[in-house]
């Protein structure tokens, strides 16, 4: 087991592991495969683990990709592999008259769903016929 920090990037197709994360693990590469990048085009080894997110979700990641992250703020990249077997909220809403930033994903998706162009039409709507 490894504990680190990950980022979300929905602009990923696929997830990315740290290549210094999964020599720990003793993940051995299942695959490879070219991806492009900010950096340009190369071929990397891809893995397959299980994820545990904070604490209540696990996920199965079938093929992610190794990365060199240049910093230690995170190890592991959320792609939207990872983003479509859920749902993800990320919002503000004031708190004690401050705002706040609220974030939320949920594995399998709850089902209640947030349609913010239908709310913005009502509430123009409603201004209209006051």
């Amino acid at each position: 087991m490894y504990n680190t920090y990950a980022l979300i990037d929905t602009g990923a197709t696929v997830s990315a592991l740290d290549m210094e994360v999964a020599k720990k693990l003793q993940l051995l590469p299942i695959s490879k495969c070219s991806v492009n990048g900010v950096h340009g085009t190369s071929v990397v080894d891809m893995f397959s683990f299980n994820l545990h997110l904070m604490g209540s979700m696990s996920v199965a990641v079938k093929l992610a990709t190794a990365g060199q992250f240049k910093t230690n703020a995170f190890k592991i990249l959320i792609g939207i592999d990872i983003l479509r077997l859920g749902e993800l909220y990320l919002g503000q809403e004031l708190k004690n008259g401050k705002p706040v930033t609220l974030f939320s994903f949920s594995i399998p998706p709850t089902g209640n769903t947030i349609d913010f162009a239908d709310k913005l039409v009502k509430a123009r709507s409603a201004l209209k016929k006051s």
